[in-house]
This record gives structure tokens, C-alpha cells and sequence, in this order.
């Protein structure tokens, strides 16, 4: 098969991934999405506290409209703000200005010399990169200290909780058409779809989707199993030291300010990869992580010692 026959595939791809960031976008200006979007960067923060931060290079992958990027470099790094989409990167530029560098490029092939970052953040990205892995052994390659990744996750009370709740809404779906269908004379109702709309194109009948079958998920989906990640890390990064964080326990439910849980606030992150976002800190250096300290050494402390 040619690579012009290729294309529409992976052009189809490329707009599914940027239609769910929109998505996702949208949903971060929302009261519930500021509130898991301020959870999420205590996380971020938790995770960049053993890491220098005066004069260090920081490539922010998939920056989206640059909120992070604008964050990191409030912290000190020299911040270059990469995406694979021009929109974003406009978007990202006409918020960061020159405070920024910037780099058009997809993540599994980063236009970067060896080591040519000290630090690599991707934030809620690596659940929609097209190759995963592909991509960690770019940031891999890129990153002289560390990475940090932070993503949608399927081990927590909330993913289970949605599950859950899917499955109950088709149970009673299958119910109400089996006794529409089989218990009376009464056929199921359907929904006649106008040509044009429907993907396909040409017309057709199709049964009428339930709004309460289908809940809208909080973060969106696909999301990763911690299992899966920590495999793909392994490969990608040999021997490195990892360190997990996890925030947002609770189902979606409870991501909102609430007077009687204001306790919440004071533990933003677990040490254990059981919330909705995780965030995995790799150090591929950690003779360099840390924050350092000044000692005198030689005849400075000599003197010290002796004086």
C-alpha cells in the first residue's frame, strides 16, 4: 500500500486527537475542570520539587494553549513549548510572547539534538500520542536530567466509578427495548438520521442513543493503565529512577470546592498511583536532581575548623 493511500487514515487520526484536546480544553473552563486542573498542577509542583530550576532548559510537550509552559516559566526554566498543532502553538504564542520558544513538531520525531533539554514535562498528553512508546524514547533522547509525565489514568475510584455507572445505564437500556420489543406490540423507537449527517454519508435509520447510557467522562478518554506506562518506562528508560504521584482519589463527583471537604486541600497528591491523574517523575540522571547547597571545601573549611 502506497503512502498516499495511508494518508486519510492518518490524517483521520491526527483531527481525532486534536478535536479530543479541544475537548478537553473546553472542559478544564469549567468550575469542575479548574478544580482537577488545580489538583493537577500541585501535582506537577510535588513532582518538580527535587529538580533545578535557574538555567535550566525545560521542553514542555504538547503545550496546548501554553498554561504550563506559562507556569514553568514563572518557576525559572528556560521554557520551549513544542505541539503538533499549529492552532495550539498560536494559541501558546500569543500567550507566552517571547518568554518562550517554540517548536512545531509531533512528539515521536522531535527535530532536537541528543540531550539538547535538561527537562521534559509532558502534561496530560501521552493519552493522546499516537505511539506511545515511539514517543518516550524521544523524550528519552532529549532529556539530559529528567521527565515528568502526567496522565489520565485507569486505576482509580473514578474511572471504576464511570464503568459502573456505564454499565448499569446499558443494563437498563437492554431492559426497556427488550420490554418495547418482546413484552408488547410496541416497537423500539428509532431515529431516522438525514443525509449528510452521518459519517457514512448516504441515509439511514438507527436506534435513538439514551443521554443517561452514555456519561460524559470527567477528564476523556482513552486513558492509560499506571501497569502499561511503567512497561513502556521501563523500556524507554532503562535503570532511571522513577517516582509516582497520583491526585484527584475521589469520583468526579467530588471534584468541586465543598466547605465540609476543604480538608482536601492540604494533601493534593498520594504517593501511590491510585487517582484519576497520575504523574511518574523519571530521573535520568539522579546524580544532578536535587537542590544544592553551599559547602565550603579545602583550606576554606580548614580554617573554619580550625578558627
Amino acid at each position: 500500500m502506497s503512502a498516499h493511500s495511508d494518508m486519510p487514515d492518518q490524517w483521520s487520526q491526527k483531527e481525532a486527537r486534536l478535536a479530543l484536546r479541544l475537548l478537553r480544553d473546553q472542559w478544564f473552563g469549567t468550575p469542575q475542570g479548574e478544580f482537577a486542573g488545580r489538583y493537577i498542577q500541585h501535582l506537577l509542583w510535588s513532582l518538580l520539587s527535587g529538580w533545578q530550576r535557574r538555567g535550566r532548559s525545560m521542553l514542555v510537550v504538547n503545550a496546548g494553549s501554553g498554561p504550563f509552559a506559562h507556569a514553568l516559566w514563572e518557576l525559572g526554566f528556560d521554557v520551549t513549548a513544542q505541539d503538533e498543532s499549529p492552532l495550539f502553538l498560536e494559541a501558546a504564542r500569543s500567550s507566552l510572547g517571547s518568554r518562550a520558544d517554540y517548536l512545531l513538531a509531533v512528539p515521536e520525531h522531535l527535530p532536537c539534538d541528543d540531550l539538547e533539554y535538561d527537562y521534559s514535562v509532558a502534561v496530560c498528553a501521552p493519552e493522546v500520542w499516537g505511539d506511545v512508546q515511539k514517543a518516550l524514547h524521544e523524550l528519552r533522547r532529549v532529556s539530559a536530567v529528567g521527565v515528568i509525565l502526567i496522565f489520565t489514568s485507569t486505576l482509580s475510584l473514578n474511572r471504576l466509578y464511570d464503568l459502573a455507572a456505564r454499565r448499569l445505564a446499558g443494563g437498563r437500556l437492554c431492559c426497556e427495548k427488550k420490554d418495547a420489543g418482546e413484552g408488547s406490540d410496541q416497537a423500539p423507537v428509532l431515529e431516522k438520521t438525514p443525509a449528510g449527517e452521518a459519517p457514512n454519508g448516504p441515509e439511514c435509520t438507527q436506534a435513538a442513543p439514551r443521554p443517561e447510557a452514555h456519561p460524559k467522562p470527567a477528564i476523556g478518554h482513552p486513558v492509560i493503565s499506571p501497569f502499561r506506562m511503567r512497561s513502556m518506562v521501563a523500556t524507554a528508560f532503562p535503570g532511571c529512577r522513577r517516582t509516582w504521584r497520583s491526585c484527584l482519589l475521589g469520583p468526579a463527583g467530588m471534584w468541586r470546592d465543598l466547605p465540609l471537604m476543604s480538608w482536601r486541600g492540604s494533601v493534593p497528591s498520594l504517593p501511590v498511583p491510585c487517582g484519576a491523574v497520575c504523574g511518574l517523575r523519571i530521573d535520568a540522571n539522579p546524580a544532578f536532581s536535587g537542590t544544592p547547597l553551599l559547602l565550603r571545601t579545602g583550606e576554606t573549611a580548614k580554617s573554619g575548623i580550625m578558627g
